[in-house]
């Protein structure tokens, strides 16, 4: 009897290890083998491309994105196209850094598949997601923040929220390099944002009618979490 004992609770010991640590290793939502703030060429390197390849590139002096539309299978069904974005989060010509994916699926693809797959690797889901412009244009320079609720045709994960790692007395300093690439962003609007933000969040959408976008498609958004570690490394 003692020995049956052991044997189940030295189980649950490794049971408990490896969900334990598979929760911290995709803490922040990556895909495998792309781990936020990688470059450009880094991203290329992972999915066996070469620049040459790719009809859909996009390069600029603070910001690039291409473009996957080889139709390789994400969350165990194949895409239409995949979108890597990337950013210069210090705004100075230094490293653009990726910061966001979007995942497009065909009309006809069964999302369940999708979603069983997701949640076997994000974990617990969330009811609410928070999001904000990141930049504003000469006409309208108003952060606008947007509130997002799951239901039976958009599934979402968020996050801590940006409030939660700030380290205290350092906030202001924070706010001031935040701003710089959030546009939008100023100091009477720091609260709201930060206490609401998440550092990274997620959504799945079957045709969502009130998704950020609709379609078949899936969002990866780290853009506070690629400037959160940004702006440590300044201040370091």
């Amino acid at each position: 009897m003692m020995k049956k004992v052991s044997l189940f609770f030295l189980t649950g010991i490794v049971a408990l290890l490896l969900c334990s640590c598979n929760k911290a290793k995709n803490e922040h939502f990556e895909l495998e083998n792309t781990p936020w703030g990688m470059t450009m060429e880094e991203t290329m390197e992972a999915y066996q491309v070469e620049r040459d390849d790719l009809d859909d590139i996009q390069e600029g002096t603070y910001g690039s994105a291409f473009m996957l539309r080889d139709g390789r299978e994400i969350f165990g069904a194949k895409t239409d196209h995949i979108s890597f974005n990337f950013l210069d989060m210090t705004v100075s010509g230094k490293t653009q850094k990726l910061h966001r994916i979007d995942v497009m699926y065909p009309d006809n693809t069964d999302m369940s598949e999708v979603l069983k797959n997701m949640k076997q690797s994000f974990g617990e889901t969330t009811d609410k997601v928070t999001d904000f412009d990141m930049t504003g244009t000469l006409l309208d320079n108003n952060m606008r923040r947007y509130d997002y609720e799951a239901d039976e045709y958009l599934t979402l994960w968020a996050d801590k929220k940006v409030s939660d790692v700030i380290p205290k007395g350092q906030e202001e300093e924070y706010e001031k390099l935040w701003e710089i690439p959030m546009t939008r962003l100023s100091e009477d609007k720091w609260e709201e944002f930060s206490e609401n933000a998440s550092l990274v969040y997620v959504y799945c959408s079957d045709n969502a009618s009130d998704a950020p976008i609709g379609d078949k498609r899936i969002r990866i958004d780290a853009t506070n979490w690629v400037i959160y570690n940004t702006i440590k490394e300044e201040l370091e």
